[in-house]
C-alpha cells in the first residue's frame, strides 16, 4: 500500500512539473496556503508577487 502511494505521488509530481508555470503556481499556492489564489484583487504579499509574475512574465528586463 505504501509503495502505491509513493508511486502515485511521484506520478502526480511529474504531471505537475509538465504543466505551464501559471498552473503550477496556482497549485503550489493552494497546497501551501489552503485557499485559492486571488489575482483580481491581490491583498496578501504572496498574491501580489504572483500577480506581478503573471502580468510581466517570469522575469523583467
Amino acid at each position: 500500500m505504501i509503495k502505491l502511494k509513493d508511486e502515485l505521488r511521484i506520478s502526480v509530481q511529474y504531471f505537475i512539473k509538465k504543466m505551464p508555470w501559471a498552473y503550477q503556481d496556482r497549485i503550489y499556492y493552494f497546497h501551501k496556503f489552503k485557499k485559492l489564489l486571488n489575482l483580481r484583487q491581490p491583498k496578501v504579499f504572496n498574491e501580489k508577487v504572483l500577480y506581478r509574475k503573471f502580468v510581466y512574465g517570469d522575469y523583467q528586463i
